[in-house]
């Protein structure tokens, strides 16, 4: 099986723990608020030439739903995992 990304409309609330420190805690999602815990965070590079680097963290929050957020040149995109074949 193959994880498919859904984009979710949804508030991602950071922490920010200084310069390069900044990670997502928690997230507005179908009217609640869930905790995160991030399992992964990467650095995406630009697709061409000076474009900004994206930064991506894999997360799970308290219902064990799997999130993609994806933070960079002024952006945020969420997308939930949704297993499929």
């Amino acid at each position: 099986m193959q994880e498919r990304w859904i984009p979710v409309v949804a508030r991602v609330e950071w922490h920010s723990g200084g310069k390069a420190g900044s990670r997502p805690v928690s997230l507005w999602f179908g009217g609640e608020r869930v905790a995160l815990e991030v399992i992964r965070r990467a650095y995406v590079g630009p697709a061409q030439a000076g474009e900004e680097v994206v930064e991506e963290y894999l997360v799970v929050d308290t219902r064990r739903r799997v999130f993609r957020i994806r933070a960079g040149g002024g952006m945020t995109v969420v997308e939930m995992a949704r297993s499929g074949s």
